[in-house]
């Protein structure tokens, strides 16, 4: 299996900048920077290796969704695509920060 590039557009971090502050709060919620080393990098790997299998499809559209949970956050929901060159487009991003 070919392992997919990805592209993360700028709607998906200036998303995440509304959901999470630039730099963690002392009541313990993490930072944008937190939840893209903790969080997005495992993601995005799993995505590049598998891209069908850790997708669902949106219906009505051409776009997919990863669900998952993690360290930063309890619920993650990506949307994602593929480009025209195949490369998977990260797209946007919900987050419930509930204790993960």
């Amino acid at each position: 299996m070919t392992r997919r590039r990805f592209t993360v557009l700028p709607e998906f971090f200036d998303r995440l900048d509304l959901l999470l502050p630039s730099e963690r709060a002392d009541s313990g919620i993490p930072s944008a920077t937190d939840f893209i080393v903790y969080d997005l990098s495992p993601i995005l790997d799993a995505l590049a290796e598998d891209y069908e299998s850790e997708t669902l499809p949106l219906p009505g559209t051409t776009e997919r969704v990863v669900v998952a949970s993690g360290i930063t956050a309890k619920y993650i929901a990506i949307t994602v695509r593929l480009g025209s060159d195949e490369r998977i487009e990260v797209v946007s991003i919900e987050l419930d920060l509930g204790q993960a």
